[in-house]
């Protein structure tokens, strides 16, 4: 099995608190039967209504780039339109790949192992500690002032001084000499 971005992206968004949420946009229709939602990343839409009254999936689409297109017959100047899907708050899932592969290049100059990725394939295939030695130091380059982080076989904990490279640094380090228990760093 492939370890892909995709795969650890749960991981990380999991480590930020930046989880799935739903959402509820409602619009008043004029002449354009495509509507924009309001929120920046959405995952999927799952129902659309007018005035009130569900649509069946072949009414409507969504496209993966917040527009949804209704094709509803029956569509009227005033009509209210709710759109109700599921959104990431603050980041797309381009932006937290892009966050795994700089991650990935941390991991590498702190003289740990090469990664590389290729098709959103990660090379050679990372075991469950190095997916979590890389969702940990993705989350530090993500949410830099965090003070602590708890994954299933380790937990690290600063100082509040330290930089983002000095977090790294000390995860990598606490990998290299012991793959489980608590760390105390600065």
């Amino acid at each position: 099995m492939s370890v892909t971005l995709t795969s650890i992206e749960s991981t990380v968004r999991n480590l930020i608190d930046d989880n799935l949420k739903t959402f509820k946009d409602i619009f008043t229709y004029s002449t354009s039967p495509i509507f924009t939602l309001s929120e920046s990343n959405p995952y999927s839409v799952s129902e659309a209504y007018v005035n009130s009254v569900v649509l069946s999936s072949g009414e409507w689409s969504y496209d993966n780039s917040s527009k949804v297109t209704l094709s509803h017959p029956d569509l009227t100047s005033g009509d209210t339109i709710e759109i109700d899907y599921s959104a990431y708050p603050n980041y797309s899932s381009t932006e937290i790949q892009s966050f795994i592969k700089a991650s990935l290049v941390h991991i590498s100059i702190n003289n740990y192992k090469d990664f590389i990725v290729a098709d959103s394939i990660i090379y050679p295939e990372p075991n469950d500690k190095e997916i979590n030695l890389i969702a940990a130091i993705t989350s530090v380059l993500i949410d830099k002032p965090v003070k602590s982080y708890r994954l299933p076989d380790v937990t690290v904990t600063y100082a509040e001084t330290m930089t983002f490279q000095e977090r790294i640094r000390a995860i990598i380090s606490s990998y290299k000499r012991n793959s489980a228990g608590i760390f105390f760093v600065g």
